[in-house]
């Protein structure tokens, strides 16, 4: 009976142990987040002003500019695969690279965004989301409603937009719930998937 009382005790000090360690862990970890959500906004903030620049680039360079901010600011290994976290880097890629082949573009002349809030998350291990609502109204050189932002859509909404255009106009309108999933890697907060929905529906 002794013997069996030791070794129950040993587990049951063994799963305190084990318990309170996951409890120190978890509230390390979420302090740490909890100072991380500066940086998270800076990436997010940083991101949509190059997405600004490259959208409103010349024709000519708005290709390589695109790739040139996924590569900065993209993890080059996404955690998921398929459209549940929205667009992932390689989609994007494919998008840029469909453009490209099709030869003519459109120009933008204008663009004014704003950002009217931003939520920040934790999403799993060394994770976060960070939700924004986003408006942007951009100006083309000429009409055309299939006009995608890019940077942060991609022809997987192509025919949502094109079902939802109303008239042909040389301005467009967004009002985006756009949803990042970010990744900290070696102490950096890098995109691994983007969701950018009409916020208007």
């Amino acid at each position: 009976m002794k013997k069996f009382l030791k070794h129950c005790n040993r587990g049951l000090l063994l799963s305190l142990a084990v318990l309170l360690g996951l409890i120190i862990y978890l509230k390390i970890d979420g302090i740490r987040f909890e100072d991380a959500k500066p940086d998270i906004e800076s990436t997010v903030t940083d991101y949509l002003a190059e997405v600004k620049k490259t959208n409103l680039a010349d024709t000519k360079e708005k290709i390589s500019l695109g790739h040139s901010l996924l590569g900065r600011y993209w993890s080059p290994h996404a955690l998921t695969s398929g459209t549940y976290y929205g667009q992932e880097k390689d989609s994007m890629e494919a998008y840029l690279n469909s453009l490209a082949s099709q030869g003519d573009l459109t120009q933008v002349t204008d663009y004014v965004d704003v950002i009217r809030d931003i939520q920040v998350s934790k999403f799993g291990p060394g994770c976060a989301k960070a939700v924004v609502s986003y408006d942007a109204s951009l100006t083309l050189a000429e009409p055309d409603t299939n006009y995608l932002i890019l940077g942060l859509q991609s022809d997987y909404y192509f025919d949502y937009y094109t079902a939802s255009a109303q008239t042909e106009s040389p301005q467009l309108n967004r009002s985006l719930m756009v949803t990042f999933y970010l990744q900290e890697t070696e102490g950096q907060w890098q995109i691994i998937g983007i969701s950018a929905e009409n916020a208007e529906e």
